[in-house]
């Protein structure tokens, strides 16, 4: 081999070789062999000189080659294999989506069988109790306060209308404390924040006429008064009792007091006024109670609305969240991809650069090749 073949086989590796360099940053290096390379046996020298010249040329690419393979060396032996931890942890809560999503979605599910179960358990009992209040109300109860001795003093008519309107009002104050218990437990099941109690509801009672009857020798008259806003509140009176215990005893306490109370007293006018009160009050008590069970049905209505709205919100949510482990199980795997790319990409790299290494250190060293 004469020097011009020793040249253009230094050039030929050097070309194969150069892109691995550059791609590792070893471009002006690359380029500097290069231009030694190409004016090199320009000038007069002798075959021995110009071939002393390669010869340096060579193992200045030998180790320019040998430099870069251990940086690549050590660039493979650093990569870190992604975590699989991750990996496995988005599958795990991607399945326990996936299971929610079910749960909250299918009307037999435990959790929605569970639902139903205190909803309607809930409300057909208020609503019973709430009949049941519907009739002691406007006869025991309302004879009750009637045949006490305050109906007697001046404005006897209003006392009579407040302790209606205390009655009615810490009544549909429980009423509504019961169903915020039973909103409360559906809520804490979902996890969910509905809220269909109308804390502004109101009810009016009021009188049609004036009475003309005197007592006390004072005019018995009728106030049209409104009752109060009802709205949450605790538990304070004998009808709350009455609804939430067994209403025996109490209706029979109450019928024992009127009836002491209506012997002892023997007033003709008394007894025609409260006549005329209690055909005035109690028919609307009745609708009043009534209008509070229609309000009752209407809360639970609203609520059960208020669950598959509810419902559908979470499974957007939980949608949502399940692409986002699908995007991130993806990431995963592409990391996983990525490294095993790296991988490969930098032993062919190796593989190469001994290759050429091997070729270069070879070349011109077989005493046929100086022939």
């Amino acid at each position: 081999m004469n020097v011009q073949e020793y040249k253009s086989r230094l050039y030929s590796i050097l070309t194969r070789v150069e892109p691995i360099l550059e791609s590792c940053g070893h471009k002006a290096d690359t380029d500097s062999v290069k231009g030694a390379l190409a004016n090199s046996l320009e000038g007069e020298s002798t075959e021995s000189e110009s071939k002393q010249q390669l010869d340096v040329i060579k193992e200045s690419i030998i180790a320019l080659l040998k430099d870069t393979l251990t940086e690549v060396q050590i660039a493979f032996v650093e990569m870190e294999e992604p975590d699989n931890t991750d990996s496995e942890l988005f599958k795990k809560h991607l399945l326990k989506l996936k299971d929610l999503k079910q749960e909250l979605s299918s009307p037999v599910s435990e959790t929605r069988k569970q639902v139903s179960s205190i909803l309607k358990r809930s409300k057909a009992n208020l609503v019973n109790e709430i009949s049941s209040q519907a009739i002691i109300f406007p006869t025991e109860c309302l004879d009750t306060i009637l045949a006490c001795p305050e109906v007697e003093q001046q404005n006897g008519d209003q006392w009579v209308l407040e302790q209606i309107n205390e009655t009615l009002n810490t009544l549909l104050e429980e009423v509504n404390t019961r169903l915020g218990a039973s909103f409360d437990a559906v809520n804490e099941i979902l996890g969910s924040e509905i809220d269909a109690l109308h804390t502004s509801y109101k009810q009016v009672i009021t009188l049609g006429c004036q009475s003309t009857t005197t007592m006390a020798d004072e005019v018995f008259g009728v106030a049209r008064q409104t009752l109060p806003a009802i709205g949450i509140g605790g538990l304070s009176s004998t009808l709350v009792a009455t609804l939430i215990n067994p209403i025996v005893g109490i209706v029979t306490g109450l019928a024992a007091g009127g009836m002491f109370i209506w012997k002892s007293c023997s007033s003709s006018n008394r007894q025609k006024k409260v006549m005329e009160l209690k055909q005035q009050l109690a028919p609307k008590i009745t609708l009043a109670m009534n209008e509070l069970k229609t309000y009752v049905i209407e809360r639970y209505d609203e609520f059960e609305e208020g669950i598959g709205e509810s419902i559908e919100t979470m499974n957007e949510l939980i949608s949502k969240e399940m692409q986002d482990c699908v995007d991130a199980l993806k990431s995963c795997e592409q990391d996983s991809k990525n490294f095993y790319s790296s991988q490969v990409a930098l032993n062919n790299k190796m593989t190469a650069l001994e290759t050429y290494i091997k070729q270069l250190e070879i070349l011109m060293s077989n005493p046929f090749d100086n022939k």
